[in-house]
């Protein structure tokens, strides 16, 4: 499998993410706190984007079942606009049971990703 898929990322995420995890951190939902910490803008929270791109392969492989296990290494952040929205591409590819993928942002490389496969 080598796939691109093409998403997209907006504030409204960013605070629906929040309110289920109980990641309220400001710099993922306020510009301003973000900037104050010195980031570039309100970042996308790291698990939104291995959630992303994990459901991505699930989609591809079968459903999440197929899943056993994932793991990141988050690179930059991902800025999110405080309107609109941020284009991101999840660029899979398979190497056994194992699913390497590379999430893009505008900026460049985000997070590289590493889903793997139970048999079957």
């Amino acid at each position: 499998m080598t796939a691109a898929t093409h998403l997209t990322v907006s504030a409204a995420d960013l605070h629906r993410y929040a309110a289920c995890s109980h990641d309220d951190n400001p710099i993922h939902l306020d510009g301003a706190a973000a900037r104050a910490a010195g980031l570039p803008g309100r970042v996308a929270h790291g698990m939104l984007v291995m959630g992303l791109a994990v459901e991505t392969v699930a989609r591809r492989v079968g459903g999440p079942a197929r899943i056993a296990a994932c793991s990141a290494r988050f690179l930059r952040p991902l800025v999110v606009p405080e309107t609109g929205t941020v284009p991101i591409a999840v660029m899979a590819t398979a190497e056994g049971a194992a699913v390497h993928v590379a999430v893009h942002g505008p900026d460049g490389l985000v997070a590289r990703v590493t889903v793997t496969l139970v048999d079957g």
